[in-house]
């Protein structure tokens, strides 16, 4: 690894009360930050973050005055004022591994500088590694996976739960399958309740009485949607169905008497 030029003043004691300026960088200095437009700066959360630790400082550190700062696409740039006189040699939340390694008093105020650089260098470590860290990828749910069941006392009828349940507040999707010439008599939902028609053709009438000429034909890929508490029954007159119900639970189903 090649060695850096130092940028410091020879013989200069940088334990002395003044202003300092530094720059942080990512590691690699990726552009993390955010990117210019125009005149100006789009930050990202990232760069955001990371002027919000900037301006927190004299809440961390006493003694500690902020001036010129400018976060660019890939570093920071800042100028940080180190007060001796106002507020002694006492810094806030200097660790004693550094009151042992620069000492209690008078290298405290270069501790403080240190620890200043070494939070925006935390934040902008957090950010490259979240950065890094691989995106959460959907997790599909297959039809075979699906746990079918016919309802009690209708033939002809499965259904699967293939998000939430009958009892569970919140989105639910409902998979039902029709074998040909199967009828659902009158019924209600105490939600509204959308379908999707995914394959074949449904039959579908509004009434609490089923009757064959009052209904509608709802071919693949249509939608209609049955009101909550509207009875409604449904045919797969033409050959087997499979269709989608999408709604909010809890709900449930309640036959009508015929």
């Amino acid at each position: 690894m090649s060695r850096r030029r130092s940028i410091r003043l020879p013989g200069y004691d940088y334990s002395l009360p003044g202003s300092y300026f530094f720059t942080v960088c990512p590691q690699d200095r990726a552009c993390l930050f955010g990117e210019v437009l125009g005149d100006g700066m789009g930050l990202t959360d990232a760069g955001h973050m990371v002027a919000a630790v900037w301006k927190a400082l004299p809440e961390r550190f006493r003694g500690v005055d902020l001036d010129a700062f400018v976060v660019m696409p890939n570093h920071v740039h800042g100028i940080i004022t180190i007060d001796r006189g106002r507020e002694g040699c006492k810094v806030d939340l200097m660790t004693e591994s550094i009151r042992n390694r620069f000492g209690a008093c008078r290298h405290g105020r270069m501790a403080a500088i240190l620890l200043v650089i070494g939070l925006l260098g935390a934040a902008t470590r957090t950010v490259a590694a979240e950065s890094a860290t691989p995106a959460r990828r959907p997790a599909p749910i297959a039809v075979e996976s699906l746990r079918w069941a016919s309802p009690p006392g209708m033939s002809g009828v499965e259904a699967a739960w293939a998000i939430g349940s009958e009892r569970e507040s919140g989105p639910y999707v409902l998979r039902v399958r029709l074998a040909s010439g199967t009828r659902v008599p009158p019924h209600t939902h105490p939600d509204v309740r959308v379908t999707t028609v995914l394959s074949g053709t449904l039959y579908v009438g509004f009434g609490d009485r089923f009757e064959e000429g009052n209904v509608v034909a709802v071919p693949t890929g249509a939608v209609y949607v049955a009101p909550a508490g509207v009875p409604h029954f449904l045919w797969a007159r033409d050959g087997d169905v499979f269709y989608q119900e999408n709604g909010t639970g809890p709900t449930g189903t309640a036959m009508l008497a015929h």
